[in-house]
């Protein structure tokens, strides 16, 4: 009896010392000290009681390691500083994301805060002609854009750990393989089912309920030089700034408008493929390059889908010629201020300066441009920076202009452009016929604005062989790699 009385003793006495640490814990964080204050102002976990402590503990105590987005001068200038990390509480996260101020949640990563911004030289970024621009006409269907818009923000919201954040990656998943399927079925188009390699995956994400999208557009038998992938991208998820988990988020523009302006796209790039069995020749060189067109879970919490997707591209060596991410795309303020757009700024390496010029010329036959900077982590397309690779972005020309209802329910189908989002599919399509040489796709939306004469005919196919740098990347998108988790 003596024994289990001193046992109860110890147990108590235990207990009350972790009570007591845990509530230590509280008051460090409500107290931080002048050491715990950033640069930027905001309260960071970064004293070297916290920086020494376990991962896994401040896990559990609630804390997310982040990066805060600092001014550009310090991003061109200071790789340190900008890999500085804090441990933060979630009301200090939504803090950040009330002031709009960019961060990246790197909790899941332990390593991306090692890497250096160096823009590896991917790829020789092509100079379009005026005239190939002007011809191509993506013929955007709104009629269709805006019923798919609609069922994204009918989802009373898109968070990352809600069973409504699933629904939105499954209406997505589901979305992309009916257009596939639709279009095999059709005996008129079975070219895309013979000659192209469709397929779509699910990426999911280690502690998220959410899952990303990828679908991927590759010609069969492609040479044995690897070309390369092309990505265009959106992130699908919403939350309501106020009340995360459980409060109403349509995210009409931020960023149901960005997936469906990417789903329209993917439909055209298809449609095109499908439309094309016309235009072989032995003079005509199909493209070496896949297209995938992915949709990033849990982006508005710290770009961690497209931050995890990049990773694993990096680690298994996929070589990718360039991003652009869609955000935002139905927000009409922009045509409001005559029409002008930005194109983000920040990062001068050559290869990056090189392909922001491609995109930018594509981008001013649709609208006036100018460029901003936008902060790191402002952006999915930041993820792919991170790992070396080359990636774009365009946002709101200036801060009067910016979306002012960003994470609230007012951000809901009444603040939505569809002629603004169709004007975007033009874009994202000139974007990837830049990018890839695709002259078999040039010769599809050409021949559709009668650029070329109907009896123009290519009647003989390269020769084609497998490439095993392709088997093995179908390899990297079954799931062979442990930290994420692909499968169609």
């Amino acid at each position: 009896m003596f024994t289990v009385t001193l046992m109860l003793i110890a147990f108590a006495l235990t207990s009350v010392a972790a009570a007591s640490n845990h509530h230590k814990l509280k008051i460090k964080l409500n107290n931080a000290n002048a050491n715990d204050i950033n640069r930027n102002g905001y309260v960071g976990i970064n004293s070297s009681f916290y920086a020494s402590r376990d991962k896994q503990t401040n896990i559990y105590a609630g804390l997310r390691r982040v990066i805060i987005g600092q001014p550009a001068t310090e991003i061109n200038n200071a790789e340190e500083t900008l890999m500085e990390t804090n441990w933060l509480t979630t009301e200090q996260i939504l803090g950040l994301l009330r002031t709009r101020t960019p961060f990246m949640d790197v909790t899941d990563s332990p390593n991306i805060a090692s890497h250096h911004f160096s823009i590896e030289q991917q790829h020789s970024v092509p100079i379009i002609s005026s005239t190939t621009l002007v011809n191509i006409n993506s013929n955007a269907s709104i009629p269709l854009m805006r019923p798919w818009l609609k069922s994204l923000t009918s989802i009373h919201n898109r968070h990352h750990h809600s069973p409504e954040g699933y629904r939105a990656s499954r209406f997505i998943y589901n979305a992309c393989k009916s257009v596939i399927a639709d279009l095999n079925s059709n005996n008129d188009r079975s070219w895309l089912r013979d000659r192209f390699n469709v397929t779509v995956s699910r990426v999911h994400h280690s502690g998220y309920l959410q899952y990303s999208v990828i679908a991927r557009v590759q010609f069969l038998n492609r040479r044995q030089r690897d070309g390369g992938v092309v990505i265009v991208s959106a992130n699908l998820d919403s939350f309501n700034i106020y009340n995360p988990l459980s409060a109403r988020s349509p995210g009409a523009n931020a960023n149901a408008s960005g997936s469906t302006t990417l789903f329209e796209t993917l439909r055209l790039y298809l449609l095109a493929m499908a439309s094309s069995k016309s235009f072989s020749s032995s003079t005509t060189t199909f493209t070496t390059s896949a297209i995938e067109f992915h949709w990033y879970a849990a982006s508005q919490i710290g770009l961690v889908g497209s931050q995890q997707v990049a990773a694993h591209y990096k680690r298994n060596g996929v070589l990718v010629l360039g991003v652009l991410h869609l955000a935002r795309t139905g927000w009409d303020r922009c045509l409001l201020e005559s029409g002008i757009v930005a194109i983000a700024s920040d990062n001068r390496q050559k290869s990056l300066n090189e392909l922001t010029q491609f995109f930018k010329n594509i981008v001013s036959r649709e609208f006036s441009v100018v460029d901003r900077v936008c902060r790191f982590a402002c952006s999915d397309h930041w993820s792919w920076i991170m790992m070396g690779y080359p990636a774009v972005f365009a946002f709101e020309p200036n801060q009067k202009s910016e979306y002012p209802f960003l994470y609230q329910i007012t951000d809901d189908d009444q603040t939505v452009s569809f002629d603004r989002m169709a004007k975007f599919c033009k874009i994202a399509i000139a974007f990837i016929v830049g990018l890839i040489y695709l002259d078999i796709l040039v010769f599809a939306i050409l021949r559709k604005t009668n650029a070329i004469h109907k009896d123009d005919q290519f009647d003989k196919f390269p020769e084609i062989i497998t490439s095993p740098v392709d088997l093995e990347h179908e390899k990297i998108m079954a799931g062979l790699d442990d930290e994420l988790n692909f499968d169609n």
